[in-house]
């Protein structure tokens, strides 16, 4: 089952959860000390490993009938976006400011929009690395 997970993937999510704290900080909750700052962006990284670990173990486990792009982008976004807006929401509900809180629905169309951007975005590096694997095929 390990030769099956994709650590680079993994590695990607932790980039993906700094993304989602740096965002977090800049717009949405902008009356933060040094120690919040950084304690928000290794919380959304750690969360942004969860999820890729979380997903990696899901697509890993996936029979090989059903293991296709689609699947696989599909499985990605709905675990990512559950764990994401679960995150946003802890973030913000014990955020050490006094700011008022954050409105779900823009927590969660903020969790909508980055999963969708990372989402695309894997699916292309997929379709690029399948097509330079269809042509080395050829070339053969």
């Amino acid at each position: 089952m390990l030769n099956k997970i994709n650590f680079q993937s993994i590695l990607v999510s932790m980039g993906i959860g700094v993304l989602i704290g740096m965002i977090y900080i800049f717009f949405l909750n902008q009356n933060n000390s040094l120690s919040e700052v950084l304690i928000i962006l290794f919380v959304s990284s750690l969360i942004g490993l969860i999820i890729g670990s979380t997903t990696e173990l899901f697509t890993s486990l996936l029979p090989i009938s059903i293991a296709n792009p689609v699947s696989f982008v599909v499985i990605n976004a709905l675990i990512g976006f559950i764990i994401t807006v679960c995150a946003l929401v802890a973030i913000d509900r014990i955020s050490m400011s006094e700011a008022a809180s954050i409105p779900l629905f823009k927590i969660c169309s903020m969790a909508a929009v980055i999963i969708f951007i990372a989402n695309y975005f894997e699916y292309k590096l997929y379709k690029r690395v399948n097509e330079k694997l269809n042509a080395y095929k050829l070339n053969l």
